[in-house]
Parts: C-alpha cells; sequence; structure tokens
C-alpha cells in the first residue's frame, strides 16, 4: 500500500485512519491488527490454511 506519490504509508498513518473511519460507526473500536487475527481464524474455522 502506498500514498498517492507512491512513497510508503506510515503504520501510524493506517492506525489513525482506522480509528478515524471506525469512529463513525458504531461498532466496538478494536485495533486495525486485530483484524489479521479475526481473518485468519475464520479461514480456519473454513478448512482453509492462511
Amino acid at each position: 500500500m502506498a500514498q498517492a506519490d507512491t512513497s510508503p504509508l506510515q503504520p501510524r498513518s493506517l492506525t489513525h485512519e482506522w480509528v478515524r473511519v471506525l469512529g463513525k460507526t458504531s461498532l466496538p473500536r478494536i485495533r486495525f491488527h486485530d483484524l489479521r487475527h479475526s481473518h485468519a481464524t475464520q479461514m480456519l474455522a473454513a478448512g482453509i490454511h492462511p
């Protein structure tokens, strides 16, 4: 993933944007990194090796 000028995104930028977007919803506040673990768990439950 990169910025418009093709420079790499800073991890803090992604986290900041995630918190901002999540704040506009009624979803519980979770870390962006936690999505990775949730996705892996769902794949394993579906019988797919992550």
